[in-house]
């Protein structure tokens, strides 16, 4: 063996058999990476579809029509919100029947102005009665000092009763007054009733379709999003089909250190030094040429790769984009809409309240109108008293027989005002006895009604809350929902990085090409120093040439050296036939 030919072709054998360790790690390192992209894009793809599964699951199976369950909730949902509606309903009659039946006694009750006007005329009028007879009682001397005691009562009375009366009648006003504003409460109870109700009912059925619409519409672009994230398989499985390169690259790289081995191998001293050389030029030609085809391999694998990878990069980053834009603006959908109804129920409760205390009130006012009545009944019966005084006084002093007509006007007068104060408290007394009994009725249907009410509104709180929790988890769904795990993500980022170092492999092989051309040109030089008139023949040696390429695993290395050497090779396994996977 040639020192001078073994020394430099060791070394560069050792540096390709570390570029064919390097090249093999990248190669080998790549192909379990993509081993595990492939698990990992087949896991993100079960984990979306697992997510998509989720967005309905999380809303409680709301949108999904296909489940028994969900037709049972909606049902039973739907069968309350009617008894609901008709317990409001009959809630609602009930309180126009009652505030129909006090208005039907305010009408009667409004009578009342014009009865007691009239007492009050009457009253004046007997007033002025008084002053006449005082009048004349006083001219009578001595005779009449008994008559004008009754006058001075009498007069006295009248204005006791015109003071009555003016008390009443403001008591009246007071009431009717106050009919109106018991109305007005009613009207506002009923629409509040019709407001709470109404959009308890949409609140609750229009948002359980709403959510059932985005539940369906989420799931689908969803899905859609997720099966088209499953198809960056494809350029996966591309890469794995490339990673295969390595094998033929592995094995072009033997057939040059095939070579260059051979061109330091002793063959004793049947071959002229000269004849060395030249062999060592052909080899060092033949494995240029071969080096040529590692490399350019090499390189057409990193440009491959790369563009796979930024395929599978491109179709990640698009895929996110939709996922980001399909999510975005998706905030927390469920409010306080629970609140809001246990506020307008309140609300409500707090309304019929008022409203019975204001008839409570009007009730207590009507009362008070039956006292002054009363009153008024001993302040007839006085009158009368008087009446039948005066009449036993002008019949005994025959000096007061002047006052006699006085006298039977005094008792119209205080027959009409008895008659109609009659008429005035009959009708009180009535309107006190029908409106005791709306009231005590109303209030024990409101105490009834309250706490079923308190009822329908802790059911329709609940039904609320899992409305907002169907929402909540949605919306929590819609915000986790990924297209890939973590571990894919991180995989990309570490074949990119693996693709990297292929070109540095490239690199390092074209500097050792350099060098194999030097070796050659060094050979070639020393041939021509030993004599060789031509070193670049490749007659030399020519079945140590046959026996090296024997060696040789690819068919297309074989038949370039067969060329190379000018003989015919025999069959062998085209490039790429031999595999690693």
């Amino acid at each position: 063996m040639n020192p001078a030919l073994a020394i430099p072709v060791n070394a560069l054998v050792e540096r390709l058999r570390s570029h064919e360790r390097e090249s093999e790690a990248i190669f080998l390192g790549l192909g379990d990476l993509f081993a595990r992209l492939v698990a990992e894009t087949d896991r993100s793809a079960r984990e979306s579809r697992r997510q998509v599964e989720e967005v309905l699951a999380q809303a409680g199976g709301i949108g999904s029509r296909r489940t028994r369950r969900t037709h049972a909730a909606g049902a039973e949902l739907e069968a309350f919100l009617v008894e609901a509606e008709r317990f409001y309903a009959r809630i609602a009659e009930r309180d126009r029947a009652f505030l129909e039946a006090l208005q039907a006694g305010a009408l009667r009750l409004a009578d009342l102005d014009g009865i007691i006007a009239r007492v009050r005329a009457d009253s004046e009028e007997m007033e002025i009665v008084s002053l006449n007879a005082m009048t004349v009682a006083l001219k009578s001397g001595a005779n009449g000092r008994a008559f004008s005691v009754i006058t001075e009562e009498l007069k006295r009375l009248a204005a006791r009763t015109i003071s009555l009366t003016n008390e009443i009648a403001a008591i009246g006003h007071d009431l009717l007054e106050s009919f109106d504003a018991l109305g007005t409460e009613m009207r506002e109870l009923e629409a509040t009733q019709i407001r709470f109700y109404g959009r308890m009912r949409d609140d609750l059925v229009v948002g359980f379709e709403k959510l059932g619409e985005h539940v369906s519409e989420t799931a689908k672009v969803f899905g859609e999003l997720a099966a088209k994230a499953a198809r960056v398989r494809d350029p996966i499985a591309l890469i794995m089909q490339r990673i295969q390169l390595q094998d033929i690259i592995r094995q072009s790289l033997d057939h040059v250190i095939i070579s260059m081995v051979e061109a330091t191998r002793d063959e004793g001293d049947a071959v002229e030094e000269s004849d060395e050389y030249a062999f060592a030029v052909s080899v060092a030609e033949l494995s240029t040429s071969l080096l040529d085809d590692v490399i350019r391999k090499v390189k057409e694998a990193g440009s491959h790769f790369g563009g796979d990878i930024a395929d599978v990069v491109g179709a990640v980053e698009t895929c996110e984009d939709e996922r980001m834009t399909a999510t975005a603006g998706t905030e927390r959908m469920a409010g306080t809409a629970s609140d809001a109804v246990v506020e307008e129920s309140r609300d409500y409760l707090e309304r019929k309240t008022r409203v019975l205390a204001s008839a409570r009130r009007l009730a207590e006012r009507v009362n008070e109108l039956d006292e002054l009545f009363k009153t008024l009944g001993v302040l007839l019966g006085r009158f009368r008293n008087i009446f039948t005084a005066s009449r036993i006084e002008t019949a005994r002093n025959k000096a007061l027989s002047i006052v006699s007509n006085t006298v039977d006007g005094m008792g119209a007068l205080t027959e009409r005002i008895e008659v109609d104060s009659g008429e005035a408290s009959a009708l009180t007394k009535n309107f006190i006895k029908t409106a005791t009994a709306a009231v005590l009725a109303y209030a024990e249907a409101q105490i009834r009604d309250d706490e079923r009410i308190r009822g329908v509104t802790a059911r329709i709180v609940t039904e609320f809350e899992r409305l907002e929790t169907a929402r909540s988890n949605l919306a929590r769904a819609v915000a986790g929902f990924t297209l890939y795990t973590p571990a894919f993500i991180e995989l990309i980022g570490d074949a990119r990085a693996q693709v990297d170092r292929i070109d540095a492999v490239a690199a390092n092989l074209t500097e050792a090409r350099g060098d194999l051309v030097a070796f050659r040109d060094g050979a070639y030089d020393a041939a021509i120093a030993l004599g060789e008139d031509d070193p670049s023949r490749h007659d030399i040696a020519n079945e140590r040439l046959r026996r090296m390429i024997e060696r040789f695993t690819i068919f297309t290395h074989k038949k370039a050296a067969g060329e190379l050497a000018d003989f015919e090779v025999e069959e062998g396994a085209e490039q790429g036939a031999i595999t690693l996977f």
